[in-house]
């Protein structure tokens, strides 16, 4: 028959099989067919073999059980033969297949096979959606709007029903395009905008870019994207991401993943915590160590130009970054700290922290460096800390071993400074805690009362703690510094070695002067701990008034009160050790020494 109305059709239905298409409105349109039934039947062993050509043009109507939406023409050719019993004589090609509603479209083309065991699709589709008119499609307890328009090109379908049903990923072939223009969808308390975006996707992955990652890869660009989910949110600019992957699904074998990103602009935030970035880019990767490991690796390549950000009232921001950094799992270490392995560099500009914790604000204008587990080297460093500024070189070695406990840290570093505030920067670098020691068993009375003194203010400023187990030497060459615990005039020229040796802090042969005379220093310093510390000087003092002595380092009136009684000029040379509390004053009866 030929352009047979689809009203008259339905017309010719039984009343007795009207409930199969109760519910559904036709409104217009025409079948055609032709075809032929050849063979014989026999009981059902046997069929014939039809095939048939399917054609329609121009239906109209609605189904609202099925569809919340009318069926503005539907236009196909369909070809099908069959038997009705075997797999092997039976397929049905889909030519063309054409649906239209008031302001979505789809078409579909391919063919379907294994009509009686395993229904298996093999085409092509494309889909044009305004998101808002299937909406409705979602179920009553889903609470979402949406709108915009999704433009959808399967250029690639190869899918089964059993595979859909066992959500077998790993057997389908899927692949195409999905773009996106003014979507706008909100679920609960999560909010999706875009302007325009365009996702590919393959799976599998067609062009892995390393080994492992055939299972799946996406490929996003967008000019505009927001997000946010109950307090948290992001906008992105300029999208340009592409994501390859394994099966993250399997449990036995280490997931793999490589994702590429850039973009234009970030904004992101939640509560406390805010950031924006511009020209954000890198590779994140995850893999196993190699084909022989099976250990993890975590590798990141990131740079960006300035980015500024919040953090609970603290700022952060710098101009621009480049940092390289891959961390390898080690299974056969048994502390946390020691199982991951990281080594990369860093180059950063610009850096500036403001810290609630911290009085001074830390500006980096340069710092260049790279690290492995064993070594730390600073290229060059360039830091601003309040007045003081400095520029640091160096090398650090032994990290692992050092916190294995197996070795020492050992570092040298060249440390060059137009002007140092010394008690502010050992403020910053004082360790946390000291390890306890119980007092001399040789020490009674008030000696040992002393030792045990605990100061229980939480708020009270704490001692410089030197670090245990290092052996670490900075070369300094300071034109002007300060540190008024000791010294009341600014120092200049300062000049020579400062080691840090197992809780020690030692000044080997320091020079330095003042407006008064010139100064060499030897000194050692160590912390037992926190309450009871240690200090040994040898210094000397050339040419000097004793009034102007005893006014440039002010302890010496209590150490040696009997120089206020003297007048003139003189060179200075003091010996002297003492131990301290840890507001530095001297434990009494501590403190031998001598001058000459």
């Amino acid at each position: 028959f030929t352009s047979w109305p689809l009203t008259d059709i339905v017309a010719l239905i039984p009343a007795s099989f009207s409930e199969y298409i109760q519910g559904i409105e036709i409104e217009g349109g025409t079948l055609s067919s032709e075809g032929t039934v050849k063979g014989v039947m026999k009981d059902s062993t046997q069929m014939p073999v039809i095939d048939i050509r399917l054609m329609a043009q121009g239906v109209a109507g609605a189904y609202p059980e099925l569809l919340p939406v009318k069926l503005k023409s539907l236009d196909g050719n369909i070809h099908a033969v069959t038997d009705l019993m075997n797999d092997e004589t039976s397929v049905v090609e889909i030519e063309s297949l054409t649906a239209h509603t008031p302001r979505s479209s789809v078409k579909i083309a391919g063919n379907v096979g294994k009509l009686f065991s395993d229904m298996h699709f093999r085409g092509t589709a494309t889909a044009d959606v305004d998101l808002a008119e299937f909406a409705p499609l979602l179920p009553d307890t889903v609470k979402a709007e949406m709108k915009g328009r999704a433009r959808l090109s399967l250029t690639q379908a190869d899918v089964s029903m059993a595979q859909i049903e066992a959500m077998a990923l790993e057997k389908m072939k899927v692949a195409g395009t999905l773009e996106l223009a003014g979507m706008d969808a909100v679920y609960d308390t999560i909010t999706l905008r875009t302007g325009t975006a365009k996702i590919g996707f393959s799976m599998p992955n067609a062009n892995p870019r390393v080994r492992n990652l055939g299972f799946a890869g996406i490929d996003i660009k967008a000019d505009d994207i927001f997000a946010s989910m109950g307090g948290m949110s992001a906008s992105l600019t300029d999208t340009d991401l592409f994501l390859h992957t394994s099966d993250i699904r399997d449990t036995a074998t280490l997931p793999a993943m490589r994702c590429e990103f850039g973009f234009g602009h970030i904004n992101a935030g939640m509560e406390g915590i805010s950031a924006n970035v511009d020209n954000p880019s890198g590779i994140v990767l995850l893999a196993q160590t190699s084909r022989r490991s099976a250990a993890p690796r975590f590798g990141v390549t990131f740079k960006s130009d300035t980015l500024s950000a919040v953090y609970e009232g603290d700022n952060y921001s710098y101009d621009k970054i480049n940092l390289r950094a891959n961390v390898t799992y080690n299974e056969k270490e048994e502390e946390l700290f020691l199982k991951f392995l990281p080594r990369g560099s860093i180059d950063l500009v610009n850096a500036k922290v403001n810290m609630k914790a911290i009085s001074d604000p830390i500006e980096v204008p340069t710092v260049k460096m790279d690290f492995n587990p064993f070594d730390f080297n600073i290229e060059h460093t360039n830091v601003n800390i309040g007045k003081s500024d400095f520029s640091l070189q160096g090398r650090l070695s032994n990290i692992m071993p050092y916190f294995k406990g197996d070795s020492i840290l050992r570092g040298e570093f060249n440390f060059d400074s137009r002007f140092t505030d010394i008690g502010a920067l050992m403020a910053l670098t004082s360790a946390d805690t000291a390890e306890e020691e119980a007092p001399d068993a040789g020490k009674t009375g008030k000696g040992a009362a002393e030792d045990k003194q605990v100061d229980g203010a939480e708020d009270k400023p704490q001692p410089f703690l030197v670090p245990k187990n290092t052996d670490i030497t900075l070369h300094a060459n300071i034109d002007k510094a300060v540190m008024m615990q000791f010294f009341a005039d600014t120092l200049s020229s300062l000049k020579g070695d400062i080691q840090v040796i197992d809780s020690k802090l030692i000044m080997d042969g320091l020079r330095f002067s003042s407006p008064l005379t010139a100064m060499q220093l030897t000194a050692i310093y160590r912390s037992v701990r926190p309450d009871h510390l240690y200090a040994y000087l040898d210094f000397h003092l050339l040419h000097i008034e004793v009034q102007d002595l005893l006014s440039a380092i002010p302890p010496l009136q209590e150490f040696m009160p009997m120089l206020g009684s003297f007048r003139g000029k003189g060179e200075f040379h003091l010996a002297a050790e003492a131990y301290m509390r840890d507001d530095y004053s001297i434990k009494t009866p501590t403190l031998p020494g001598a001058v000459s």
